[in-house]
């Protein structure tokens, strides 16, 4: 049998025989090689998780499955977009322009949250249409739309250190 059945516990509430379909990836797998397709599937985004079912549950972080959903979707050059409110996506990231891409998403959310305004949901907007990785043009950041200075600093904070002091100011995470 393909499905382990836990008791989870999420937000206080107890479920019990929660399944797991650990032999997914294997079905996904299939469905996506186009070598067993007579037409390949169009390009297109696909969205990992959602606002009720979010993949990266406590369970994510055993059987690993939505790493390997991404995995597979970049394997067969998939875009994809997660909507998630773990921070195992950080593990998951599959490219550094990925990583300061959800970090700085995730700066502007913050900010939004508290009411005030912010410019790195653009920057990291026009991040996501470069195709050389952001180490490459380190001298050269100031010349993507929707970066400035301050942008700039966190960006190279990210690049060089894997993460983001303001970011874990924002989030209350000083002391990790």
């Amino acid at each position: 049998e393909n499905i382990l059945k836990n008791l989870y516990n999420a937000n206080g509430f107890t479920c019990k025989d929660v399944a797991v379909k650990i032999n997914g990836i294997e079905i996904l797998a299939r469905e996506l090689d186009p070598a067993r397709k007579r037409r390949p599937f169009k390009q297109s985004f696909i969205m990992v998780g959602g606002g009720v079912g979010d993949s990266y549950q406590p369970a994510e972080e055993k059987y690993q499955l939505s790493r390997k959903v991404l995995q597979l979707l970049y394997k067969y050059n998939f875009p994809v977009h997660v909507l998630t409110k773990s921070t195992l996506i950080i593990r998951d990231i599959l490219s550094e322009n990925d990583l300061v891409i959800v970090l700085l998403e995730h700066i502007d959310y913050l900010l939004k949250l508290q009411g005030g305004s912010s410019p790195f949901g653009y920057a990291a907007y026009s991040i996501s249409k470069l195709k050389e990785p952001l180490s490459e043009i380190k001298g050269k950041l100031l010349q993507i739309r929707g970066v400035n200075r301050n942008t700039q600093a966190i960006i190279l904070e990210i690049l060089d250190t894997g993460s983001s002091a303001y970011y874990r100011k924002l989030a209350g995470k000083d002391g990790q």
